[in-house]
């Protein structure tokens, strides 16, 4: 006796991180990967070359860690990212160690001082 499937469902991508595309950052990455993918897809007519050329265009897009918003919406976009399967466990984990250490020097760094007194 056969049994029907239930339909598969789509990747959490697709439905459960599309809130993180409200963010401004998240969603330039995003578009930033998608173009890139589609490109290279034309291209080579390879999902792999497409994901991997993809893959480094997100990487290049993330918000420098130069100032405490930067760093926060560079987070947020590797944590998509990894969510998403853009980019690989390892790659996303020493980002987020990059992030971790940009952190610390951004709480460390000298506070500026109010206007001299005259």
């Amino acid at each position: 006796m056969f049994r029907a499937l239930a339909p598969l469902t789509p990747k959490p991508a697709e439905i459960y991180l599309r809130p993180a595309l409200k963010n401004p950052a998240v969603a330039h990455c995003r578009k930033i990967w998608e173009r890139t993918y589609d490109r290279v897809y034309k291209l080579h007519n390879s999902i792999t070359v497409a994901r991997l050329n993809a893959a480094d265009a997100f990487r290049e897009a993330l918000p420098p860690l130069d100032c405490y918003e930067n760093i926060r919406d560079f987070i947020t976009c590797v944590g998509y990212a990894m969510a998403a399967e853009i980019m690989i466990e390892g790659t996303g984990q020493e980002l987020l160690l990059a992030a971790k250490v940009a952190l610390t020097a951004e709480a460390r760094r000298p506070k500026t001082q109010g206007k001299a007194e005259s």
